[in-house]
């Protein structure tokens, strides 16, 4: 050791040298995140760019805590209730093909 101690000014040189390495970094980041650069080196790829196999179709609450959620994974549609605390979320009706059946109308379903 040659017995340098650091002073002030060195402790000033080491925080904008490291907030330059980190700038740079995120720049990069940012750069390389625009370009589709990323996604194509294998890293973390937006979901936007890629086909989604998971949707939220519609949500329910039905109280404070409970709420009804229709998902479609792939082609299929699944009722959910879901219950945070101590009972479990409960699968209510899984169809293997989505519903698309028009709403009915506000007449209860008659024909006109």
């Amino acid at each position: 050791m040659n017995g340098h101690i650091m002073g002030p000014a060195d402790y000033i040189q080491f925080l904008i040298a490291l907030g330059i390495v980190i700038a740079l970094l995120l720049g990069l980041s940012w750069v390389a995140r625009r370009s589709g650069l990323a996604g194509r080196l294998g890293a973390l790829t937006p979901t936007a760019k890629r086909e989604k196999r998971l949707k939220v179709l519609e949500a329910l609450p039905l109280d404070s805590k409970k709420r009804l959620v229709l998902l479609q994974w792939d082609n299929r549609e699944h009722l959910i209730l879901l219950n945070p605390g101590s009972a479990p979320d409960l699968l209510i009706d899984s169809s293997s093909q989505p519903d698309t059946r028009p709403p009915e109308s506000s007449n209860g379903g008659e024909p006109a």
